[in-house]
Formats: C-alpha cells, sequence, structure tokens
C-alpha cells in the first residue's frame, strides 16, 4: 500500500467510528491536551542551554546541583533513573554507572531514544509520550467497555480512570509507575477486543499491541512479570480453538523470556553478573527485622546477614541478603505475620495522612493536595493527624476496598466477558499487593494496578446499591436499537 492509501486508511478509521464513540475518545484526548499544557508550564533549569547544547554534561549538570528540570517533575527515583541515562548516554548500553544494576535498567533504556533525538526538549518528549501512551491506553480500554453490558457507565467510568489526579499528574512525572499502569490497562483492551472479536486480523493487531506493552512493563518493573503471565493465561483461553492460539501463546512467552533476559545479558556484559538488578535484598531487609514495622522508614532493619557483606559482587550480596530475610522470616512467623498484615495496610494507605506510608511523598497530587494548607496550621496539624484524622483515614482505606468489592461482585455477576474483566482485575490488585507484601509496605507499589482497581471501585459507587444500574445493553445491541 502506498503512502497516500494508508493516509486513506487512516481517515477511514477516524470516519468509521461512532458519535459516541468520538465522544468516548474526546474524554482521553482532553485530559491529554491538559497534560500538556500543564508540562509545558513546568518551569525548570535550563541544562541543555547550560552546557552548551551537551545533553550528557547537562543532564549531569542538573543532577549535581540538585535543580529540577523543566517540563516535568521528579518521582520517587527520578534522579536515580536520570543517572542511569546519564550512563547510557557517555558510555553506551554496557556502561557501568550503578544506577543501571542497583535498579532495573528498563526504563532509562526506553528513556535512551528520546533523551537522543529530541535532546534539549527531552523532558517535554517524557511528558507527551508518557501523557500520549496513557491516553491511548484508556481510549482503547473504554471502547471495550462501552461494547459490554456496562457500557452506560463508560463515561462515569472515563473520568473516574483519566481524571484521577495521581495518575494523570504522574504521566508527566520521571518515574515508571504510570507507564506500567498504561501497559497493564492496554494488555487488559487488548484481550477484551481479542475475546469479542476471535478474527484472524484483530489477533494480529492486538498480538503486537499486547506483546511491545508486555515487554515494556517487564523491562521497566520486572515483577510485571506476574501481572503479563495472567493475562498471557487470558489471551490464550480468549484465542482458544483459533489456530494461532499455540503459536501466538508461545510468541507471548518469548516475550515473557526476552525482557528480563536483556537486563541478565546486559548486567553480564557491563558488570560481570548475571542479574536483573540488585536492589531486590535491600528493599525485602527493609521491611522486615524484629524492629520494623514493615513500612518504608518505620524502624530500623537487624537482619544480621554475614555472607552478604563477605561477598564478592553487588549480585552475590542481594541474593544473600534475600536468603537472610527469608530465612528470618522463617524462624520468626509470629513477628512475621504481624509484619505483612502491616505491608498489606501500607499498601492501601492513603497518600496524605497519618496512616498514610511509602515513597510518594513527590506525588505532584500529594504536593498540591488542598489538605497541606490545612497542617500548616497548629490546630490543622493536630486535626488531621490526630484521631479524627485517622479515623477518616480508615474510612477511606476500608470504604475503597469495599467498592472495589462491590464492583467485582457485580461483574462476576453479569458472567461474561464482564466476568472475565472483573477477575483479571482482581487478580493483578491481588498479586501486586502480595509482591508489596513480600517487600516492603509502600503505597506507591499500588500504582501499576490502579487503574484497574479504580475501575472495580468507580463500578461499585455507581451501582452502589441499584442492580438496574449496572445491565444494559451491550454496545452491538445498542446499535440495532437504534
Amino acid at each position: 500500500m502506498n503512502r497516500k492509501g494508508k493516509f486513506k486508511s487512516r481517515k477511514n478509521i477516524f470516519k468509521n467510528l461512532s458519535k459516541r464513540q468520538k465522544k468516548i475518545l474526546f474524554i482521553p484526548t482532553l485530559a491529554f491536551l491538559i497534560q500538556v499544557f500543564l508540562a509545558v508550564r513546568i518551569q525548570g533549569y535550563d541544562w541543555f542551554a547550560a552546557s552548551g547544547s551537551n545533553s550528557t554534561n547537562g543532564l549531569g549538570l542538573l543532577l549535581d546541583n540538585g535543580y529540577a528540570p523543566p517540563n516535568a517533575w521528579l518521582g520517587a527515583d527520578g534522579e536515580s533513573y536520570l543517572r542511569g541515562l546519564q550512563g547510557l548516554s557517555r558510555d553506551g548500553l554496557f556502561s557501568t554507572d550503578r544506577n543501571l544494576s542497583y535498579w532495573p535498567a528498563g526504563y532509562p533504556l526506553l528513556l535512551w531514544p528520546l533523551f537522543i533525538l529530541f535532546q534539549g526538549h527531552f523532558f517535554l518528549s517524557v511528558s507527551v509520550f508518557q501523557s500520549f501512551y496513557y491516553a491511548f491506553a484508556c481510549g482503547l480500554f473504554l471502547l471495550e467497555i462501552d461494547k459490554t453490558r456496562i457500557g452506560k457507565l463508560t463515561f462515569a467510568l472515563a473520568c473516574f480512570l483519566v481524571f484521577n489526579p495521581t495518575l494523570a499528574l504522574n504521566t508527566i512525572a520521571i518515574g515508571y509507575e504510570v507507564p506500567v499502569a498504561s501497559c497493564i490497562i492496554l494488555c487488559t483492551a487488548s484481550i477484551m477486543r481479542v475475546f469479542r472479536l476471535k478474527n484472524e486480523k484483530s489477533i494480529r493487531l492486538d498480538l503486537s499491541l499486547f506483546g511491545l506493552s508486555s515487554f515494556a512493563a517487564i523491562i521497566m518493573q520486572p515483577r510485571s512479570i506476574l501481572f503479563i503471565l495472567v493475562l498471557i493465561i487470558c489471551w490464550r483461553i480468549a484465542i482458544d480453538g483459533n489456530k494461532f492460539a499455540t503459536l501466538t501463546t508461545i510468541f507471548l512467552m518469548s516475550i515473557v523470556a526476552l525482557a528480563p533476559t536483556t537486563l541478565i545479558l546486559r548486567n553480564l556484559e557491563a558488570n560481570g553478573y548475571p542479574s536483573i538488578s540488585t536492589n531486590l535484598g535491600t528493599t525485602m531487609s527493609i521491611g522486615a527485622g524484629s524492629s520494623t514495622s514493615g513500612g518504608y522508614g518505620i524502624g530500623n532493619t537487624n537482619v544480621a546477614c554475614p555472607k552478604a557483606q563477605e561477598s564478592i559482587d553487588a549480585a552475590s550480596a542481594d541474593s544473600e541478603m534475600v536468603k537472610c530475610v527469608l530465612k528470618w522470616y522463617f524462624d520468626n512467623p509470629q513477628k512475621s505475620s504481624v509484619l505483612f498484615l502491616n505491608k498489606a495496610k501500607f499498601f492501601w494507605s492513603p497518600w496524605f495522612g497519618p496512616e498514610a506510608n511509602g515513597t510518594m511523598a513527590r506525588n505532584p497530587w500529594l504536593i498540591n493536595h488542598p489538605f497541606n494548607s490545612v497542617v500548616s496550621t497548629p490546630g490543622g496539624k493536630d486535626f488531621v493527624y490526630g484521631s479524627i484524622g485517622q479515623a477518616i483515614s480508615w474510612l477511606w482505606m476500608l470504604s475503597g476496598l469495599f467498592l472495589m468489592g462491590l464492583g467485582f461482585t457485580r461483574l462476576w455477576q453479569l458472567g461474561g466477558i464482564e466476568r472475565v474483566v472483573g477477575l483479571v482485575a482482581l487478580a493483578l490488585i491481588i498479586i501486586n499487593m502480595l509482591t508489596s507484601m513480600a517487600t516492603i509496605g509502600d503505597h506507591r507499589f499500588r500504582i501499576p494496578t490502579l487503574g484497574l482497581s479504580l475501575v472495580l471501585q468507580a463500578l461499585g459507587l455507581l451501582t452502589l446499591g441499584s442492580r438496574k444500574n449496572l445491565i444494559g445493553s451491550t454496545g452491538a445491541q445498542r446499535r440495532v436499537k437504534k
């Protein structure tokens, strides 16, 4: 097909959308435009001009002086990812920079092409790309939701998902969390499409979307492999009976293997040891020990591990620390059970208030939270962090869990694709919580599945007390009626 034919094909795709579908897509599009507007207005250090247009040196100037970047915010580990990116730009793929081995190198690797292509506009390009990807994932997911029996709630669900302050604002932050959340949403939408269409053309398109998103999610955060394996099982069920079922499943499993293998081979060549990253033992040790509460920055870790200190390299030390922490858990079952419960509580804790715990201090929504002005006064601080604030925090957590359970129950009652969506969402949320409980209680860790939990919570809220508000015609049936 020539270039003119391709353009005409794309134009026809948009033209074939119904008025309702265009209205649905308008919501994530509007959110995307607002995010770009905000990104453009973020003031920061002119790192590119200060370095004489040498992007690598300019990034070093920004980091060494602790300046804020323009057109983007720094996430929890933003400086570490940018240090890793600086190492890639300076030394190439096999850079020995510690930030590329201690943390998984996937996120800096994905930022690298944008750094090369856009140079002085690098931070703006990251904000635009991450915002567009989130909008695209949400748009495809919402179009699929509209074709189910909860389609009448699509616009309300769209507002909950697209304009959630934490997800929407963190698309313009340097951090892997929301990009991984976008990957999970897009993979879920692809599975819904395959369940609905079950044709060869759809499988080819959705295989590409699913495969690329799976690779990106795993390479940015390797524990995402657990999410992707659940989604691949759903994929296999969705295309059962198709002649390409086995072949496409093998392809997706290859993607699952390729992403961590890429990180392992990079570290093997750069540092001489086969490891995805070397921070697992440290993370696990923060949440273990007799004088800790399982959360970030609470108490001191005291899991003795002499073998870790005697190790010859970082990967061996990390492996030994993991063993020491696991041994401590088995040797202290009573204390461990309390820690695991605390970690579950911290996972669901609010971003703000007396029960909040985790590494979301840089959450743009938290920084601009309306309660910040309240706690600036002694009376306001006593109110927020006192018994009333604790009661509100617990009400927030319990009501969120209740609504999420209610939303899942509604989808289960419907059966069909709606039940599949509910099962996928709940399974990924539970897996995410369990992996957090195995390491450290941190509310930031729930962001990769926050989009799915928001959908369940919004569904529970919108149908609270009335099952009739949920059950309706599918998109196809509504078109027939018209």
